[in-house]
């Protein structure tokens, strides 16, 4: 290759000394002939093949990255599900106790004894709702109604109170449908998340950390709602509760912050300002303590809030 660039150069200096090309186009040939010698010159192809070696390493890297993260999801999602299912399989157990023992039996009919006799899964939905419709075929409005009931509790606000007082009352098919559904995370009718049967993301780490938060784990239940706020950060409801999480910890500071944001996104959310009163009570700003429930009653001069 050097001899023939060489030769190559002799060429041009004859060429343009003939008159055959100008010096112009001497420059730009002799150029293209140092670009075609650098190009094959060995330490070139050696730090090309460097180069692409070391590209094929990053994404191999990113590659793995990429599956630890997912990996990560993975685990996360599988302890929120073992979470669900530890709690309901304590819940049927009360419930299958108590039919057991005769006494689901004084406050449920006949047919939907029936149906709690025929039902093998407990944590399948759709299992549960054929179940249902083949035994309860002279009271199939009833009865699905429970299980709509039953579904609503699993995918709203504050399920596990109301499940709580579907016990109490041993609605006994509303309570076999709102476990099922936690278990399975999901809607089973037509449509799903379009339906709004779909319990969030955030929603979910937002039960979790209320779970938290009662048991007296304040710090695991501000965990929880920061994976709420990251999933669904326009959610007054997830900061008004970090902020409640933060002042029952003692963090009155970032209590404020949170409660603050949460009024950023909703302005006229009631419970905000009267915890705004609340933490800014707790941090001696007697002032504007006042101030902050003077304009929750401002804004709903009806409540009966205290």
């Amino acid at each position: 290759h050097e001899e023939a660039i060489v030769i190559f150069k002799l060429i041009l200096d004859k060429a343009e000394s003939d008159q055959f090309i100008t010096m112009a186009d001497k420059y730009k040939y002799d150029n293209r002939g140092e670009i075609k010698r650098i190009e094959n010159a060995p330490f070139i192809k050696s730090m090309m093949q460097a180069i692409q070696s070391n590209t094929r390493r990053i994404e191999g890297v990113e590659q793995n990255v990429k599956s630890i993260n997912e990996s990560v999801n993975n685990i996360r999602a599988g302890l929120k599900r073992k979470m669900k299912v530890e709690a309901a399989v304590a819940c049927i157990s009360c419930i299958l106790n108590v039919v057991s023992l005769g006494v689901g039996g004084t406050v449920i009919s006949a047919a939907q004894q029936a149906a709690m006799d025929a039902i093998i899964d407990f944590g399948d939905p759709l299992h549960i709702m054929e179940t249902v419709a083949e035994t309860c075929a002279e009271e199939s409005e009833q009865c699905e109604a429970l299980l709509e009931d039953g579904r609503d509790i699993a995918s709203g606000h504050l399920a596990e109170r109301k499940l709580e007082a579907a016990v109490r009352n041993r609605n006994i098919l509303v309570v076999v449908s709102a476990v099922s559904h936690m278990v399975h995370g999901g809607d089973t009718r037509e449509g799903g998340a379009a339906n709004g049967g779909v319990v969030s993301e955030g929603a979910a780490y937002a039960e979790i950390a209320d779970a938290a938060c009662r048991e007296g784990n304040f710090a695991e239940a501000v965990s929880w709602l920061t994976e709420a706020i990251n999933v669904d950060g326009s959610n007054h409801l997830h900061y008004f509760d970090r902020s409640v999480a933060y002042q029952k910890s003692g963090d009155l500071l970032k209590a404020l912050e949170d409660v603050a944001a949460a009024l950023t996104f909703n302005p006229e959310f009631l419970e905000g300002y009267l915890r705004k009163g609340s933490v800014l009570h707790s941090l001696k700003r007697y002032r504007k303590a006042i101030s902050a429930y003077e304009r929750g009653l401002e804004l709903h001069p009806d409540s009966e809030a205290p």
